[in-house]
């Protein structure tokens, strides 16, 4: 038994889903922009967030193609707000028509510093890749040390319940 309505019933029912749709993204930017402009709050890195999205594309091919068995296309899409565990605060922005080219180039501390992470990685792929220099596994650096390490280390946080935002998860396209 299969069920029919109308295009039109279809469509009012489509539009009556998305009254409101983006409601607690709003909320939840306005509860970001006042805590990066709360200096307190921007110390603790708490109140702002990013959204996440991952998604997974499926097509499933029928061996014999009739009228009921046809080729499907599957679109996952998950996504969820996950509390930022760093904030950087309020960065300056410029036209960019006033923006000074030689601020975007590199410095020679910045070509030192890459040179630096580059020896990290080399020395790990070397280690990892060649039998001879297993014995090196125990001095090789596995995550290259930066100023927010300890906080990256920590375990994410979502941010989804907190901010009454169970839509937000996987659907189905």
């Amino acid at each position: 038994m299969k069920l029919v309505v109308s295009n039109k019933t279809a469509l009012k029912k489509l539009d009556s889903y998305g009254v409101n749709f983006d409601g607690p993204l709003k909320e939840m930017q306005a509860m970001q922009a006042k805590a990066i402009s709360n200096p307190d709050i921007a110390k603790q890195s708490d109140g702002t967030f990013k959204i996440v999205l991952d998604n997974i594309d499926l097509r499933i091919a029928t061996r014999d193609m009739t009228c009921d068995p046809q080729n499907r296309d599957i679109h996952w899409v998950n996504h969820s707000a996950i509390k930022n565990r760093v904030t950087v605060g309020n960065r300056e922005q410029v036209e960019l028509s006033q923006l000074d080219n030689c601020k975007l180039l590199p410095t020679a501390a910045d070509h030192e510093k890459l040179r630096k992470e580059f020896t990290h990685l080399v020395s790990r792929i070397l280690v990892e890749n060649l039998p001879c220099m297993h014995f090196l596994q125990s001095v090789a650096v596995k995550h290259i040390p930066h100023q927010y390490s300890e906080e990256m280390a920590k375990k994410s946080e979502k941010v989804n319940k907190e901010y009454h935002l169970e839509p937000l998860g996987c659907v189905t396209m």
